[in-house]
């Protein structure tokens, strides 16, 4: 597995958990808000078998592992990782874009992983433009079936862009009577994609969207995270 960053120890990117974070390189979307470019195509891997033995050392202060990203299903090498991280005992949660939904259901059950952060880019006339390319959007509403449908925890969630997300109502209406909602303030990193200051909703502006429909479509959580 192409490992392009690891982060030992967090305490913000597992609910409940203190984690490690691997980020894979790759990534089948080309979003320009996204932070992680200098990971994308990078040569400079770190391997499996340093991670793991992080891991294996430090087992009794973490409880958790997250595989980010880039987009960890384009990895080949994912499942035996896994299930090298599950032999030491912990959990796993997956952070993904849902555009393969194979891979998602496989690592389900085969209980591989323990929660998915599914990232929902934007309403279906937007997607495209909004990561950057075609796609066959059918692929991301089959994911977001098969994470409402597992008994594993899970949340979808945005990064909230005035320049991209015009349509809020469309929005919570595409994550209807999901467990978990969570909407991200956007903000400004000089390792986007593109080099642009996109122009953010404000925590009172998102708190509103959740006040206003939550109930309306049957959302069990809504979650806002941002600063300003």
């Amino acid at each position: 597995m192409k490992i392009a960053d690891y982060l030992k120890t967090s305490f913000i990117d597992y609910k409940d958990h203190v984690a490690s974070v691997v980020f894979t390189s790759k990534c089948n979307f080309s979003c320009p808000f996204c932070h992680n470019k200098n990971i994308l195509k990078t040569d400079d891997l770190i391997s499996e078998k340093t991670v793991l033995k992080h891991l294996e050392k430090r087992r009794n202060i973490l409880d958790g592992i997250v595989i980010s990203g880039g987009e960890p299903t384009l990895q080949v090498g994912l499942t035996s990782f896994l299930q090298d991280v599950k032999s030491l005992g912990y959990d796993v949660k997956l952070d993904t874009n849902g555009y393969r939904p194979q891979v998602v259901q496989r690592l389900i059950q085969m209980s591989l992983i323990d929660y998915v952060a599914m990232d929902i880019k934007n309403t279906s006339s937007a997607y495209a433009d909004t990561i950057g390319r075609d796609l066959e959007l059918s692929k991301v509403y089959k994911t977001m079936e098969i994470i409402k449908n597992t008994p594993i925890e899970y949340e979808f969630r945005t990064t909230m862009i005035k320049d991209f997300h015009a349509d809020i109502e469309s929005l919570f209406e595409m994550v209807s009577d999901a467990k978990r909602f969570v909407m991200q303030q956007y903000r400004y990193s000089e390792s986007q994609i593109v080099d642009c200051k996109y122009d953010y909703f404000t925590l009172e502006e998102m708190y509103a969207f959740k006040k206003r429909y939550k109930s309306v479509y049957n959302i069990g959580e809504v979650i806002v995270k941002g600063s300003y």
